[in-house]
C-alpha cells in the first residue's frame, strides 16, 4: 500500500486542527531534553558516590533514560523540536543522537519505515515480521536484543549494509571523548565502561526492540494498511522503560507525524472518538500484554 492510501485509513483531523497541534514549543523541547540529562547526572552522581549495589539500578535508570533520548532524537529526525532547521539537527546530532551511538542519517531508515510500514521496503520490519511466534523463538530475540550483538550489529550497519561515515565518526568519538573525561574528572574513568557503554549497548538496545515489536507486532482482523498500527494505554514504569516522553501514542504518530510529542496526548482527545479510530488502531492496555501476545505459539511471516 501506497504512502497516501495508507493515510486515508485514519481518523480525520480538520487543516486547522493539524495546524495547531502541529505548532512547535522550543521551550518544551529544550525543557525535555534538560529533563533528561538531569535524571542522568543525578543517577550517575548517586552510582559513583555510593558504588556497590547502586550500580545495578542506575544501569537500569541510565538505560531508560538513554532511550528517552533516543525517542528525542526521533522528534529531532521528524524536525518536531525546534521551529529553526539548524538548531534542530545540531541538537539532534550532538546532544541527542552522538552520546548514544547514533547519527541523524538514522532519518532516512526512519522515514522508509513510516512510507512501507510492515512492507517489504521498512527497514523495521526484520525485527517483527515472525511475531507472533513461539517462545524460543521470543527468547532467541531477547536474548540477542539484551546481549549486546544487536546493538553491535546496527552500529557497524552489516543489516542495512551502510557503513558509518568517517565525519560521523569522528563526532561520535568526541562525544564519546567528553562523556569519558566527565567520568575521568569524578575520578572513576572505567565507570564510563559500566554506567554508560554497558546500559547503552544491552538493556537500552533490548528496550527499544520490545517496544518496536510491541508497537508493530501483526494484528488480525484490522483494514489491510493498518494490521500494524496500535496505541497504548500503559501505566508509569512502562512509560519510564518503554515509551517516554508520550511514545506509547504510537498510532496518533504515525497518523500525524508532524505533531510533537508533548501534543500527541491533545491529539489522542479528539481522535479517539472519531469514525475509524477503534477500526484502524488496536487500543492495548499495556506493553506487556502485547508482548505476551507475541510468544503465544506459532510463527507469522509477512
Amino acid at each position: 500500500m501506497s504512502e497516501p492510501e495508507s493515510l486515508l485509513l485514519r481518523p480525520l483531523l480538520t487543516h486547522e486542527e493539524l495546524k495547531d497541534l502541529s505548532r512547535r514549543s522550543p521551550w518544551r523541547a529544550a525543557l525535555g531534553i534538560v529533563r533528561v540529562y538531569l535524571l542522568i547526572m543525578l543517577t550517575l552522581s548517586i552510582a559513583l558516590m555510593w558504588g556497590g549495589w547502586w550500580i545495578l539500578p542506575a544501569v537500569l535508570i541510565i538505560a531508560a533514560l538513554q532511550h528517552a533520548l533516543s525517542i528525542l532524537q526521533h522528534e529531532a529526525v521528524h524536525g518536531l523540536l525546534f521551529n529553526s532547521h539548524r538548531w534542530n539537527e545540531f541538537v539532534g546530532t550532538y546532544l541527542l543522537s552522538y552520546p548514544i551511538g547514533f547519527t541523524m542519517d538514522y532519518r532516512a531508515a526512519h522515514f522508509a519505515h513510516h512510507r512501507a510500514l510492515g512492507h517489504a521496503g521498512d527497514p523495521d520490519l526484520p525485527n517483527y515480521q515472525k511475531f507472533p511466534a513461539s517462545p524460543r523463538v521470543f527468547l532467541r530475540k531477547l536474548v540477542g536484543d539484551f546481549s549486546g550483538y544487536g546493538a553491535l550489529v546496527q552500529f557497524f550497519g552489516r543489516q542495512s549494509g551502510n557503513a558509518l561515515r568517517p565525519s560521523r565518526l569522528v563526532g561520535l568519538l568526541i562525544i564519546h571523548a567528553i562523556i569519558f573525561a566527565g567520568f575521568g574528572v569524578a575520578e572513576q574513568p572505567l565507570m564510563y565502561f559500566v554506567l554508560w557503554v554497558l546500559p547503552l549497548l544491552t538493556v537500552t538496545k533490548g528496550l527499544a526492540q520490545m517496544r518496536n515489536l510491541a508497537e508493530h507486532v501483526i494484528r488480525t482482523n484490522a483494514p489491510p494498511g493498518t494490521e500494524r498500527l496500535r496505541t497504548f494505554r500503559s501505566n508509569l514504569i512502562e512509560r519510564f522503560f518503554l515509551a517516554p516522553l508520550n511514545f506509547h501514542y504510537h498510532a496518533e504518530h504515525h497518523w500525524y507525524t508532524v505533531i510533537p510529542y508533548y501534543r500527541l496526548p491533545e491529539a489522542r482527545r479528539m481522535l479517539q472518538d472519531r469514525p475509524g479510530y477503534s477500526t484502524y488502531a488496536e487500543m492495548s492496555s499495556s506493553y506487556l500484554s502485547v508482548l505476551r501476545g507475541a510468544m503465544r505459539g506459532g510463527s507469522f511471516s509477512v
